[in-house]
């Protein structure tokens, strides 16, 4: 599999563990366990080989639609977004990838406020793993949002494997740029303005097990507008009844092997 898709791979489930949440024991969730049960500590679970999964684990299709947009006083609008399709059917991942960028005025300019003397230090969200949702914000009547989204189906959105472009997009002008770019460790989207802020969408993953999803926005300026969204699509083959009974039963009969003492 190429280092990208890996990449793309391990941080998608990162991303899902982080929105799909974790298991609940029954004793967390207010339920007494049946007569005769015991819950397992985790230490016991954590020797055990192998997982006990309902329905068939195989990713058939894995896309993403990520947009950045922002309103500046001045009038300008930035936006980029990413289109990602990969399509796992044929046994040999099959990447398509549409980037977009740009800068435009959509009214009378306005004036930037001054921010000498205000800061922001964001070092340490480029250091987190897992789903990242940052807004920071130090000046005044502005609006910022982060919104994520993720699907999981069971067939391939009609369109959704269409497309493909460069690796990357970029414009600028007057200290304002807007990038998009599909590299080897994932896919970003990057707004910035001088002195005003920073607004950023990033998947990162690597072979190493290591992945992040961020969405992120520093604003240091005044009356601006700044939107995130990040869908996130995931398809999983199906199986008939018969074919998913065997499984799960053979699947169980393996878990329960594990209960016994060595």
């Amino acid at each position: 599999m190429p280092t990208r898709v890996m990449g793309l791979t391990i941080a998608a489930a990162l991303a899902c563990a982080s929105c799909l949440g974790g298991t609940a024991s029954a004793a967390d969730m207010g339920r007494p366990l049946a007569r005769g049960l015991q819950e397992l500590p985790e230490a016991t679970l954590g020797d055990m080989r192998g997982r006990y999964l309902v329905g068939s684990n195989t990713v058939l299709y894995f896309g993403v639609q990520m947009l950045s947009s922002w309103q500046m006083p001045d009038g300008r609008l930035l936006s980029g977004s990413a289109l990602v399709n990969i399509d796992f059917r044929s046994g040999v991942p099959v990447i398509s990838f549409t980037p977009t960028v740009s800068i435009t005025s959509i009214g009378p300019h306005g004036t930037l406020a001054d921010t000498s003397g205000r800061t922001i230090d964001s070092s340490g969200v480029a250091n987190a793993s897992g789903l990242v949702q940052n807004i920071q914000v130090t000046g005044d009547h502005n609006r910022v949002g982060n919104t994520l989204r993720l699907d999981v189906l069971g067939a391939i959105p009609s369109g959704s494997t269409a497309g493909g472009g460069p690796d990357s997009a970029q414009l600028a002008s007057d200290g304002a740029s807007a990038q998009v770019a599909f590299t080897p460790d994932g896919i970003g989207v990057t707004l910035a303005l001088a002195d005003q802020g920073l607004v950023q969408q990033l998947i990162r993953g690597n072979g190493a097990g290591m992945g992040s999803v961020l969405q992120s926005a520093t604003v240091l300026g005044d009356n601006h507008l700044i939107t995130n969204q990040l869908q996130m699509t995931l398809v999983l083959q199906q199986m008939d009844l018969t074919s998913l009974l065997r499984q799960n039963v053979a699947q169980s009969l393996s878990q329960m092997r594990g209960l016994g003492h060595p």
